[in-house]
């Protein structure tokens, strides 16, 4: 058996494993079908849950910043923190403190990102100039709203008054005053998505909560912040429907620029530059489907493979057998023989899972 380079390099299996975890379970399935092998492991995100831990540990200078709590997206107080990268620089993760495990039960009309502007806005307080946004994860649909008003953006209805919280209290916005808007010097989103603004609500509504009516509520809401504002372009822009339309609110009103999050982890920590010298690659995340492809790990990792000809496999709980041709896929969900086992002992069937793949990708490209 000739030893090959593997790069193991999956995202979190959200509620399950972390990156790290997953990657650690996935070489130890591998290598019991292949102990010659050389593997790698680089635990990944795409600008959700876990991106500011992933680069906090490649990155050794870089300091956690506490800021105390800010407002969850429930309106409950929630700890929260950001990564200082130098002096000047900071890495917010909304999931730390606007994050839909942050929300039970969901509810994508009253969630909010208020503690995302907090986090903000106390990092701009502690001297940082370039603020750095890991958008993925939220639990809400508020077109970063929330955030905004914490930034000090009025958004007032017919009769003056300031809006509510979340995303249901869109539907009365009348004006907006960006007159005491704090402003970074510099905004940087990591897209998780390369859904557009108004694809928001039916794209990623129902799984925050939000039921046909809602969607249907908050596509008007979203129509109407447009025509309201005067924006012709920043709506179009891809990841402009990250976290339930941050990526647009945050680049029409604090010129943010928005970015690949998946490929600028994978510059940070190395991982270009190992996939390009393996001899196979293994990614993974919780479900692998048709999102998968636009702007998430698994998507960014594979297309990397693709480029340099390099095989590439996934591990998943669960797959959508169409979702991508030329990829092997290994599911918990075939080792386990059901979702709930596979979510009770995820390390366990992830080895599995694993060892099948590397049994897979060996009879089919040696």
């Amino acid at each position: 058996m000739t030893s090959r380079r593997v790069v193991i390099a999956p995202d979190s299996f959200k509620g399950s494993m972390t990156a790290n975890q997953a990657g650690q379970a996935i070489a130890q399935g591998w290598l019991e079908a292949r102990p010659d092998d050389q593997v790698s492991i680089f635990p990944m995100a795409d600008g959700g849950e876990g991106t500011l831990d992933i680069v906090k540990n490649t990155t050794p200078d870089s300091q956690v910043v506490d800021v105390g709590l800010v407002t969850g997206p429930d309106g409950k107080p929630t700890p929260s923190h950001y990564l200082a990268l130098d002096d000047e620089t900071a890495l917010v993760e909304l999931a730390v403190c606007s994050g839909i495990t942050l929300m039970s039960p969901l509810n994508a009309m009253a969630a909010t990102t208020t503690g995302l502007g907090e986090t903000i806005r106390a990092a701009v307080a502690n001297g940082v100039h370039h603020v750095i946004i890991a958008l993925g994860g939220s639990a809400s649909t508020d077109a970063g709203m929330g955030a905004l008003q914490a930034l000090g953006l009025r958004a007032t209805t017919l009769d003056g008054a300031d809006i509510a919280e979340g995303g249901g209290a869109l539907a009365v916005i009348d004006q907006v005053d960006a007159s005491e808007l704090v402003v970074p010097e510099q905004v940087t989103i990591l897209r998780d998505t390369t859904a557009t603004f108004l694809d928001a609500p039916s794209m990623f509504g129902p799984q925050k909560g939000a039921t046909p009516d809602d969607v249907a509520s908050l596509e008007e809401s979203f129509r109407r912040l447009l025509a309201l504002t005067g924006d012709t372009e920043h709506h179009l822009t891809p990841g402009a429907g990250a976290a339930g339309g941050c990526g647009w609110g945050f680049a029409h009103f604090l010129g943010a620029t928005i970015i690949d999050g998946a490929r600028t982890v994978a510059d940070i920590t190395g991982a270009v530059h190992a996939i390009a010298d393996a001899d196979a690659v293994v990614t993974g995340e919780g479900k692998f489907d048709a999102t998968s492809v636009t702007g998430k790990v698994t998507g960014a990792v594979i297309t990397l493979s693709h480029e340099r000809n390099i095989p590439v496999g996934v591990i998943a709980g669960i797959a959508d057998p169409e979702t991508v041709s030329g990829v092997f896929v290994s599911t918990l969900t075939e080792q386990s023989g059901n979702v709930d086992d596979a979510l009770s002992s995820p390390e366990k069937y992830a080895a599995l899972a694993a060892s099948h793949l590397a049994k897979k990708m060996s009879d089919a490209t040696d």
